[in-house]
């Protein structure tokens, strides 16, 4: 839960009573609060602006004039709610017996919106999957932003080859760890509140990458004795679908197993086509196994989903979508960045 960051704007003169007011605000727009670091607001005149943090669940706002008690005179002024997914681009898979990308970092919740004001919306792109030749690590995600929430995108696989420090990337969710020849196999960190970190690889009978990490749990290491590439991690369920789910990590030998991917990652490589991330939902890129090239992360995507007595304008490059079910609406933005504003 976070707080509402709130500039006031002075709209009615009461009566010239005073430019001193205390703010109040309510979750049922019956019940007031005085708000703490809100009391004694300067506001002189019609137009006049005040700085004001509110609880997050804040349906409206209430100004009271201090030079006239109570009465009638205040303005009130109502704080919308709407609930949100933001969801990073997903890392892209190792190459060479290597760890899954991690799913793109997810974050959901409440948001108390104002009518007319803009929001700041970015879509994050998924990470290219590494190649066969040279540095086998996969490329990050990068991040998605609404308003001031920000996701940071998956952590890349790492392969076999590319480092003797084989350890997958830090990210929202961490990629996976490769089979290299070191002892530093590990998952990449995830970052707390968005997800998980990646597994580790693994050297035995053959070579095996970890799972990269997904939105609800950790990547599976590489499974050593059985030579079984590690899964990706789970994905995070948000209006009946799941997204931010990790990478398999990729395998060497056949007929040993890859690891499998879930809620939108991509299976890696044991001798077939590695998978990539599904678009839109930040899923981490498969790892490859000998001669395929690490699966791309997913693209990110950030759901907005509000009263359908409201409608949004979308401004900047955004690429967005609205559908109505029952008393809601869902507003899709599935790329680009720019605003988007609620009237």
């Amino acid at each position: 839960m976070a707080n509402i960051f709130r500039t006031i704007t002075l709209t009615v003169d009461p009566a010239a009573a005073g430019p001193l007011y205390d703010v109040y605000y309510s979750t049922d727009c019956v019940n007031y609060t005085i708000c703490t670091d809100g009391s004694s607001v300067s506001l002189p005149t019609v137009g006049s602006t005040a700085n004001v943090t509110f609880p997050d669940t804040t349906a409206c706002i209430k100004l009271i004039n201090l030079s006239s008690g109570c009465g009638n005179n205040f303005v009130v002024e109502s704080i919308l709610q709407l609930d949100y997914l933001v969801v990073a681009g997903g890392g892209g898979g190792g190459s060479r017996h290597a760890g899954g990308g991690g799913a793109g970092g997810l974050q959901s919740g409440s948001f108390g919106f104002v009518l007319s004001t803009p929001y700041t919306i970015t879509i994050g792109v998924g990470g290219t999957g590494a190649g066969t030749n040279g540095f086998n690590l996969g490329n990050n995600g990068s991040s998605s932003v609404f308003n001031v929430v920000t996701s940071l995108g998956g952590g890349g696989g790492n392969g076999t080859g590319a480092l003797l420090d084989g350890s997958g990337s830090a990210g929202g969710s961490g990629g996976g760890g490769s089979a290299a020849n070191s002892n530093t196999n590990n998952g990449g960190y995830g970052t707390s509140g968005q997800g998980f970190r990646g597994g580790a690889g693994g050297l035995s009978l053959g070579y095996a990458g970890g799972g990269g990490g997904g939105a609800s749990n950790s990547g599976s290491n590489a499974y050593t004795i059985s030579n079984y590439a590690g899964n990706g991690g789970s994905g995070s369920l948000w209006n009946g679908t799941f997204y931010a789910g990790g990478g398999g990590g990729g395998n060497y030998n056949s007929p040993s197993l890859s690891g499998s991917a879930t809620a939108g990652g991509g299976d890696g490589g044991n001798t077939v086509t590695v998978n990539s991330g599904t678009p839109n939902t930040g899923g981490g890129g498969g790892g490859g196994a000998v001669a395929e090239a690490g699966g791309n992360g997913g693209s990110g995507v950030v759901l907005l989903k509000y009263s359908s007595a409201y409608s949004a304008s979308i401004s900047g490059s955004l690429t967005a979508s609205t559908v109505t079910t029952g008393s809601f609406k869902i507003t899709s933005f599935t790329s680009g960045s720019g605003t988007v504003t609620f009237t």
